[in-house]
């Protein structure tokens, strides 16, 4: 897990505008952990190994952003703890579908699943309505590929999109993407396009605020 210390913690969400008032930022970053919108500080010794300072998960400057966006916006503490809590419920289940255990597992389960349909189907349990051969021809296109490529790439804060070098890229390549952290303020994201043999180019709504990490993989 990256750790940021408190001092750049505060330093970089003032770069992106986040006002602490006239008291300590501390204070703020304690009263927010309070709230159970930031996780608890760690304390470790700093990069000159001589002091112990304190430090956040990096994950916790993207949630000191929104925060403030929230408050911007005027929303009361109790709805800012909701969407906290959602965000973080989501952001849990991204990163277990991103484990590769997961993502094996969802594959077998759809092959299964498809030849579970067309047993059933030989048998008369049920009707698909299609020819066994017309079956079998669109399961083919529809059965998971092997994966060719994959890796993990950043979206960079105040940026919104990424281009992702893979020489296997092809114009018929399928390309997917789960991200590892909050994309907000960004609601949607999407492959731009696609150069064969240089890469892809990954899309979001809006410029994220902090840096936002992803994996991806590329099947045929």
């Amino acid at each position: 897990m990256e750790l940021i210390n408190v001092e750049n913690l505060v330093s970089e969400a003032k770069k992106h505008g986040v006002n602490f008032g006239k008291g300590d930022p501390y204070n703020r970053l304690r009263y927010y952990t309070k709230m159970g919108w930031l996780p608890h500080m760690i304390r470790k010794r700093g990069e000159d190994n001589t002091s112990v300072k304190g430090h956040y998960p990096k994950s916790a400057l993207n949630l000191v952003l929104v925060i403030e966006k929230y408050k911007k916006a005027g929303m009361s503490n109790e709805d800012i703890t909701k969407n906290i809590q959602s965000t973080d419920k989501m952001q849990n289940v991204r990163n277990l579908l991103a484990t590769p255990e997961i993502k094996k597992q969802l594959g077998t389960i759809a092959v299964v699943s498809l030849l579970v349909l067309i047993f059933a189907n030989e048998l008369g349990i049920i009707t698909l309505g299609k020819t066994r051969s017309a079956l079998f021809a669109q399961s083919a296109i529809n059965l998971p590929k092997e994966i060719l490529d994959s890796g993990d790439g950043t979206v960079s804060p105040n940026q919104k999109s990424v281009f992702i070098d893979s020489s296997i890229v092809t114009e018929s390549s399928k390309v997917y993407v789960t991200f590892n952290t909050d994309i907000s303020p960004a609601m949607r994201f999407w492959v731009a396009n696609k150069r064969p043999g240089q890469g892809f180019t990954l899309e979001l709504d809006a410029p994220v605020y902090a840096p936002t990490y992803f994996s991806w993989w590329i099947s045929n």
